[in-house]
């Protein structure tokens, strides 16, 4: 069954399900952390679910009309609300007997705990973004709680086996109940895992670790950065060799702690020193098949190349050699703005690349505008681009109904730029990177330093005078 609003109808019928109940700290939790990030209809919609959960239990269900009432919302926007639940990790979605009424599953996922949800890089970066530090740091300090132990203190407390008797012969072999249960206890909790981002370029986790096993890092922390390190693998284009280098940097020699802000930082100064236009290395794809996919897609020949162009580069090389191209240089925001997509996983590196040339080089715009790529993202996003062919059929569509289908008059005024399908030096084939100037040797240095000197005497004197 696809996935979007189409395929919802307000009779269509659901039941709750969770693991977990929701404590108070989960709901205080919800509204200072969560809000702010899923907007107040998510908001809505989750304490909804919740409230019929702690009623109902296992017997919760109910209509979409119910909830189309109740936070007097079309289908549209309800079905917007319950993807954003689904991508900040509170709900999970499923459905069942697709082949006749479907029936949709909503399974709740308890809310982070604070110190968890400071600690998720993807989260917390949204948060900031959106409250601000001082209001961030307000809610540090409120929820990260510490104990203040004098220095002299000593810890006194017994251990479990100190005040309770345990048969020795059962911690060794424990009974088949407790075993059958802790594994499907176990099994829970594994699924109750918040989704992580799926590589799309098949980033080999377990060759990683085998690198990082010969250095001082305890590889037994990489699965909790997951998500962090394929963010930045899809972004930068680091293989494993190379992310096994920055994560070395990024731990601590003496504690063996990881730092996963370090790893961002080193990652983007890295590429700060190297930034520089893409050499055209990457081969494309063979005349045949650019014609081939002319001819289905209706594309020009200039927008096949964009098409092999984007499918060659990470989004930081690609969108740094549009800005050489025009004499820019890629900002810090733009980096942010471009992890945050990446992360969000609604679309591959390539089509992200498609987007960047959309609003560089269409649109004409500088810059990349956070609001503007999260409405582009959303709208792509609801026409189920999943392609850099799509979303270039998708910028047609878009276009055509900007231009009122009329190909008579040209725009010349007011409006958007017209659409510019002229591919930037550095992604044609035929491309030569533009040699460096020529060092100068020592003596023509001295020489210049000497004259310089003559110079800066001349003017003293003629001052003195």
């Amino acid at each position: 069954m696809a996935d979007s609003w189409q395929q919802l109808n307000a009779k269509d019928h659901f039941n709750i399900q969770s693991k977990s109940r929701l404590s108070n700290i989960d709901e205080q939790v919800l509204s200072l952390f969560y809000e702010p990030i899923i907007g107040p209809v998510s908001f809505s919609l989750i304490n909804w679910l919740w409230t019929h959960f702690q009623i109902e239990g296992k017997s919760a269900q109910g209509q979409n009309v119910e909830l189309l009432k109740t936070l007097n919302v079309d289908l549209p926007t309800l079905y917007e609300a319950r993807t954003k639940l689904e991508a900040a990790g509170l709900l999970r979605t499923y459905v069942s007997g697709v082949q006749g009424t479907p029936l949709f599953i909503f399974e709740l996922i308890e809310p982070l705990k604070p110190d968890q949800f400071f600690q998720d890089d993807l989260l917390s970066i949204l948060l900031l973004d959106i409250i601000g530090e001082d209001s961030y740091k307000n809610l540090a300090n409120e929820f990260i709680l510490t104990t203040d132990m004098p220095t002299d203190s000593k810890d006194i407390s017994k251990s479990f086996l100190e005040i309770f008797h345990v048969a020795s012969d059962k911690l060794q072999t424990k009974p088949d109940l407790i075993s059958n249960i802790g594994n499907q206890a176990q099994q829970v909790s594994q699924k109750s895992v918040r989704k992580e981002i799926q590589d799309e370029n098949d980033f080999d986790f377990q060759f990683l670790a085998e690198i990082l096993q010969k250095s001082y890092v305890d590889t037994t922390q990489l699965n909790d950065f997951r998500t962090l390190i394929l963010t930045e693998h899809m972004l930068y284009g680091l293989d494993e060799t190379a992310m096994a280098k920055v994560i070395t940097a990024a731990t601590d020699i003496a504690t063996n702690k990881f730092n996963p802000n370090r790893l961002k930082t080193l990652i983007s100064e890295q590429y700060e020193r190297q930034s520089k236009s893409p050499v055209h290395e990457k081969v494309a794809e063979s005349d045949e098949e650019a014609v081939a996919s002319t001819n289905e897609n209706s594309f020009s020949a200039k927008e096949v190349a964009l098409l092999n162009s984007v499918k060659s580069y990470d989004p930081v090389d690609f969108l740094n050699g549009i800005k050489q191209e025009t004499g820019g240089f890629v900002t810090s925001g733009e980096q942010r703005i471009l992890r945050e997509l990446v992360s969000r996983q609604l679309f591959s590196t390539a089509t992200v690349n498609v987007m960047i040339f959309y609003i560089l080089n269409d649109r004409a715009l500088p810059t990349l505008n956070k609001n503007l790529v999260d409405t582009i993202a959303n709208d792509w996003s609801r026409s189920k681009v999943n392609s850099p062919e799509s979303a270039l059929a998708e910028i047609h569509n878009h276009q055509k109904g900007r231009d009122g289908g009329s190909h008579s008059k040209k725009r010349t005024q007011s409006g958007a730029p017209k659409r510019v399908e002229t591919l930037p030096d550095w992604a044609k084939d035929d491309y030569t990177p533009k040699q460096p100037a020529q060092s100068l040797s020592k003596a023509e240095i001295a020489d210049l330093d000497k004259q310089l000197s003559e110079l800066q005497n001349r003017n003293s004197e003629e001052k003195g005078d």
